[in-house]
């Protein structure tokens, strides 16, 4: 991966950073700013009996540090705990656990000093608890009753030295005497005392020796409160600057690693500008990403806008990557549904339709007329991009017998708003839609449609998801496959291009890529005014509305209602109330819409099918060796596209 890769990520997901640790760091300050404040006090115990020697021997340090480990573990215990609280009568605000939980110890070998640290939201109370831990602490300690012998030696040894004082004064009082008394029984008498002072101090001295020899030999199992503890002036905690600080680390920590297993688990596929091709699969081009209000004919607002020119870029694409292969029928289809097929199939239709190059396959002198097939009769949406109803359709046409062939499908092909462009709508839906797709009817009829005109864009299911869609793929030139754009995965992909691997016959051109933010896009603005202002000119050359308001009937129905008559959206429904197209009943904020007005508008739209004509050619279709379909063109279709929703299926 490149290094440019790497800031294209960090450009990506820097919202994502800046969230996490924002909210991290936020979320931390405010939970910090909450907690009481906590106060901390320290005494201090000495171990052993050489901790003030300059050059103690070293295995009796090493066992002083042995006996402080083993009294910082002892007094956090609740022998030693308990024995405070009931020391002190503290078992009313306080428990033995609650007050363990209190306490750290910590051990400065260097010293031979253990640190007894206490931590509590009560100033004075910690340090009273702090120094009442350190003198229970040596109060139970095994070492006490030896160190009650070694006060009383100790008390011997003073009143021995202060014996030993007091003959080496009356020694020296009699050498005196000795030396300067002029009687010789004097000085005859202070020698003999002082011989027996002398022999009286030297057996005070051996016992002192004997009792100090016995004092230093004693265990060195000692422990004594070195330095007692003070209230503390100000608290230590919460550290509100470390624990944002800390909370922010942790929630870059977690953004970072959300952000690798998104770029580098993920199988996504993303497009990238300049790749041709995606594990040896051609990538034909993309489609601009549309947003609510947008026109969902791109050419139809914005004719030289990007997204307009990445469609003619596509079409030149697919036609190019054919090559020598003859091309007049195109599916578009995707590996799952959500991926904009519906999307692309009527832009594409209208990309072509509009189109002056000389690419597409036929003669020349034909009319270049394109017809749009919605074959994807389980979920059908094409009809509603060109804002027509489904009354009649491809459906209608599979299940008709041979004889009725000719009508139902005189009233099913529907022209658009461009001259060359014709519609055939999915029709009603149907229980098994698979065996009419995969029948010698289809098949004939694709072909009919295929020899009147210059080329047929059938959009389909999604083929991972409904086999009827395999069965087109076997009687079509050309099959593309719609991929949304970091949201499909390749292993779905894969699955797909298996498929068109393995058979004989292989149609499969490339990968087209929806939903892509294209450089310098710009915004379509919704067509909705443009409607109004054509609406004059009428669905189908007549105005469906009547100068007189008609009173209301017992026969109405609802939105939804007269929905499901039309085979469209509910919302489509209002819009048509709304702008005049179909005669409605408006009570407060609701429409209603009687059941004779859209019956007769349902006539009117099977009976007005003018320009069709000019399709079928007065040329029959085979069907079982009956010859059908002859008509006379007659006019135009001068309709307007519609608009996209926020959640409409077809992007």
């Amino acid at each position: 991966m490149t290094l440019d890769r790497y800031f294209k990520i960090a450009f990506r997901w820097w919202w994502l950073v800046f969230i996490a640790v924002t909210l991290s760091a936020t979320t931390s300050y405010i939970y910090s700013k909450r907690l009481p404040k906590i106060y901390m006090a320290r005494s201090v115990v000495q171990i052993g009996n050489f901790a003030g020697e300059v050059n103690p021997d070293t295995r009796t340090l090493q066992l002083n540090l042995t006996l402080a480990e083993v009294y910082a573990e002892r007094v956090k215990q609740a022998k030693i705990t308990q024995g405070v609280i009931q020391r002190h009568n503290l078992s009313s605000t306080l428990t033995s656990g609650q007050l363990g939980g209190m306490i750290v110890a910590n051990i400065n070998p260097k010293a031979q000093l253990l640190d007894i640290q206490v931590s509590d939201i009560e100033p004075k109370r910690v340090a009273f608890l702090a120094n009442a831990l350190a003198d229970e602490l040596v109060l139970q300690s095994p070492a006490q009753a030896q160190q009650d012998d070694e006060a009383f030696t100790r008390e011997k040894l003073d009143r021995i030295e202060t014996k030993v004082n007091a003959i080496t004064r009356a020694i020296e009082e009699n050498q005196t005497i000795v030396d300067e008394d002029e009687s010789a029984v004097n000085r005859e008498e202070a020698r003999a005392l002082i011989n027996e002072l002398e022999r009286q101090e030297q057996e005070q001295l051996t016992i002192y020796y004997g009792l100090y020899a016995n004092l230093n030999s004693a265990s060195p199992n000692k422990i004594e409160v070195f330095e007692y503890a003070d209230a503390p002036a100000s608290p230590v905690g919460p550290n509100v600057r470390n624990n944002v600080v800390a909370a922010g680390i942790v929630g870059l920590i977690l953004a970072i690693a959300g952000i690798i297993v998104i770029e580098f688990f993920d199988d996504t596929l993303v497009w990238q500008e300049g790749v041709s091709s995606i594990n040896e699969v051609s990538v034909l081009g993309t489609i601009g990403k549309a947003t609510a209000g947008d026109s969902k004919i791109i050419t139809h607002d914005k004719l030289w806008s990007p997204e307009a020119s990445a469609l003619r870029d596509l079409r030149e694409s697919i036609f190019l990557t054919a090559g020598d292969r003859s091309l007049s029928t195109l599916l578009i289809t995707s590996p799952l549904a959500g991926a904009g097929k519906t999307y692309l199939t009527a832009n594409l239709g209208v990309t072509v339709a509009t189109s002056k190059s000389t690419i597409l396959a036929g003669d020349d002198s034909a009319d270049k007329n394109i017809i749009l097939v919605d074959a994807d009769l389980r979920k059908p949406t094409l009809h509603e991009i060109f804002d027509i109803p489904n009354v009649v359709g491809l459906s209608d046409v599979l299940v008709s017998p041979a004889e009725a062939i000719e009508s139902v499908l005189k009233q099913a092909i529907r022209p658009t708003y461009l001259d060359n462009l014709f519609l055939l709508p999915a029709g009603r839906k149907l229980a098994d839609p698979g065996s009419l797709l995969n029948s010698i009817q289809f098949i004939d009829i694709i072909n009919y449609l295929k020899d009147r005109s210059q080329f047929v864009i059938i959009d389909s299911a999604p083929i991972l998801e409904a086999v009827e869609t395999k069965a087109i793929d076997n009687i079509v030139d050309g099959t593309v496959l719609v991929i949304n754009n970091g949201r499909t995965r390749q292993r779905v992909v894969n699955l797909a291009v298996d498929y068109f691997s393995s058979k004989k016959k292989n149609t499969f051109l490339g990968l087209i890529f929806n939903r892509v933010k294209l450089a310098y896009g710009q915004e379509y603005h919704s067509a909705q005014a443009a409607q109004s202002e054509q609406f004059e000119r009428s669905f189908m050359g007549w105005k469906f509305w009547s100068s007189k308001k008609r009173q209301k009937t017992q026969s109405t129905l609802t939105l939804s209602e007269a929905a499901i008559h039309l085979g469209v959206k509910e919302e489509t429904v209002r819009r048509w109330c709304e702008t005049g197209r179909i005669q409605g009943i408006k009570t407060g904020s609701r429409w209603k819409v009687r059941l004779e007005d859209l019956e007769e508008y349902i006539t009117f739209y099977k009976l007005n099918n003018r320009g069709v004509e000019k399709v079928l050619k007065k040329q029959p279709i085979a069907q079982n060796g009956a010859s059908t379909i002859r008509t006379e063109p007659t006019g135009q279709f001068d309709e307007l596209p519609a608009t996209i929703d926020d959640d409409d299926p077809i992007l």
